[in-house]
């Protein structure tokens, strides 16, 4: 796939700088609206309420009290709510200026770190937004208002936030990814494309990778390194449980074989005794019998020619036959 970053690079170039521009309209438009939101709720906290029974007084401060408050419009309720929103819009749209430069920089030093301010104060400046002109929408607008926040919303939801994504696909990609370190294979349709049809990015490689892509290579390795070391960390920890617990065991069963033999215990003998009803008691034990040792068959009697044969061949030892004369030659 082709490397992103130069055309990332430059959307984020052009984002930054329409925010720069965008912060500056809305801090004009939301000190206006800071001012028009007040005028409002000094014209409803200001206006004639019906009497009833129990309310006597003709106009009502701004805290009419507990039963004072039922008798609130719509109108009143929209415009209470309108006027955080307007506050908080403005001093985001303060602090989004600064950050919409550090985005500029960052597109164009390709420093990832200079675009998180823009992530924060971008996405909440595009929320108030919305939600202001919403509101206004609420009620019945019409003139430089109905203007206001129908551009409001464009500005926000149409430009700004498509702008927003852009660029965090663009820091993303200065993370190292959304790219390809395989080559190009088959197309969809199963058919190679001619080489000249190729773009010269696909065929021409360049002497060193990207620094992204090298990044990325030395990340992948140190998190194999590190998951291989771990590997190794509870193999060896599980291999020295496993001789601790045989250690154990063996101390286990050499205590109980000493227990088991001993023939002292405090200083005192213990030896076993059997009871009287069991079977090994003496008395009740049957006496073994002596099994008889079998017969033994007496030597047989050498006869005189065989006494006179074996005298002659010890004094004439080479007179015997060859296999017998070997082994007794080889035995003296």
């Amino acid at each position: 796939m082709a490397d992103p970053l130069a055309c990332l690079r430059g959307a984020a170039i052009v984002v930054g700088v329409w925010n720069i521009i965008w912060a500056c309209i809305q801090i004009g438009v939301m000190g206006w609206q800071t001012q028009v939101v007040k005028d409002l709720m000094g014209y409803w906290e200001n206006r004639e309420i019906p009497d009833n029974a129990l309310i006597y007084s003709d106009f009502k401060a701004r805290f009419p009290g507990l039963y004072g408050l039922y008798t609130e419009t719509p109108e009143r309720r929209r415009v209470n709510a309108m006027y955080p929103i307007v506050i908080i819009a403005l001093v985001l749209s303060i602090a989004h200026l600064p950050a919409s430069c550090m985005l500029v920089y960052a597109a164009i030093k390709r420093r990832k770190n200079w675009v998180w301010p823009y992530f924060v104060t971008g996405a909440a400046l595009i929320i108030m937004s919305t939600a202001y002109a919403v509101l206004w929408w609420s009620g019945d607008v019409f003139t430089e208002q109905l203007v206001m926040s129908v551009a409001e919303f464009v500005m926000a939801i149409a430009i700004c936030a498509p702008g927003w994504f852009a660029v965090l696909f663009f820091f993303i990609r200065l993370n190292g990814q959304l790219q390809s370190n395989r080559p190009a294979g088959r197309g969809g349709s199963g058919r190679r494309r001619p080489h000249g049809d190729v773009p010269t990015w696909r065929t021409e490689w360049p002497d060193r990778p990207p620094p992204e892509l090298e990044r990325k290579l030395r990340r992948e390795s140190r998190e194999r390194r590190e998951k291989e070391m771990r590997r190794l960390e509870k193999e060896s920890e599980r291999i020295e449980k496993e001789k601790r617990r045989m250690a154990r065991e063996r101390r286990r069963e050499e205590e109980e074989r000493a227990r088991r033999y001993q023939p002292f215990n405090s200083g005192n003998v213990d030896y076993y005794v059997p009871r009287p009803q069991e079977q090994s008691f003496p008395w009740n034990s049957p006496v073994p019998r002596q099994e008889p040792e079998p017969p033994r068959r007496p030597p047989r009697r050498k006869s005189a020619a065989e006494v006179i044969e074996n005298l002659y061949y010890e004094h004439y030892p080479e007179e015997m036959p060859k296999e017998v004369g070997a082994l007794r030659r080889e035995k003296h």
